[in-house]
């Protein structure tokens, strides 16, 4: 009895996958044009998807090689020819996951040199698409030193500050926070002056290794706040 139960599940199924075949083949004949270009669009699909991943694979792969060469003759102080490599990354290559670094390094060389009307664009361009917290700290502790040099304290301040939301420790938050209300002090912007003054009152790390200078710059602050009220 149970066998035969079991060969009657058989048939039932055989039976299903049968029908299933034939109306596979029934639908396939009645739209076989359809079928046909679905197939050929999945395909030609496949193919580009392929041949764009391949390119860009190798497109990636030879960025990095610039960018390796660009860093050791950066690192070794071979400034003319880290030039040549990180503009040749910029042109050629600024798409690829390498190629957005070369803004910012050919920023910093332009940078270390004075040269601060060439390394303005690289670095303000590095800001926009830049993903590294570090280069991205670096690039506006930059940009706000070029102010400061200008004579443009408030937007130095402003500089320092963005810079700080980058940092990637405490101590370097701080330090840079602590530039930041350098410039606004000497901006005489006391809004934004006292609200580093809270943030940095707050910090555990200011109370115990920073206390004479955040003093100093609490000292500093009240007495243009004194003359600003008596003017």
């Amino acid at each position: 009895m149970l066998n035969k139960n079991n060969d009657e599940q058989k048939d039932i199924r055989n039976d299903f996958l049968l029908e299933l075949l034939y109306k596979l083949q029934n639908y396939y004949v009645e739209n076989k044009k359809i079928v046909n270009k679905i197939s050929i669009s999945i395909a030609c699909f496949l193919s580009i998807l392929f041949l764009f991943l391949y390119i860009n694979t190798n497109r990636n792969f030879e960025a990095d090689k610039i960018f390796t060469r660009g860093m050791s003759y950066f690192k070794s102080g071979d400034i003319e020819l880290a030039l040549i490599e990180f503009n040749d990354l910029k042109l050629n290559f600024n798409s690829t996951r390498k190629g957005n670094l070369a803004d910012y390094f050919l920023g910093k060389i332009y940078f270390d040199k004075n040269n601060y009307n060439d390394a303005i664009p690289y670095l303000n361009t590095y800001l926009k698409k830049g993903k590294s917290d570090s280069y991205l700290s670096s690039s506006y502790s930059m940009l706000a030193i070029i102010s400061v040099k200008e004579g443009k304290f408030s937007e130095a301040g402003q500089k320092f500050s963005k810079a700080s939301k980058f940092a990637i420790s405490k101590p370097f938050k701080n330090r840079l926070l602590f530039q930041s209300l350098n410039a606004y002090l000497k901006s005489n912007d006391l809004i934004n002056s006292e609200e580093i003054l809270d943030i940095l009152k707050s910090d555990d790390d200011v109370e115990k290794n920073h206390k004479n200078e955040y003093d100093r710059m609490f000292n500093y602050f009240k007495t243009l706040k004194k003359r600003n009220s008596n003017n």
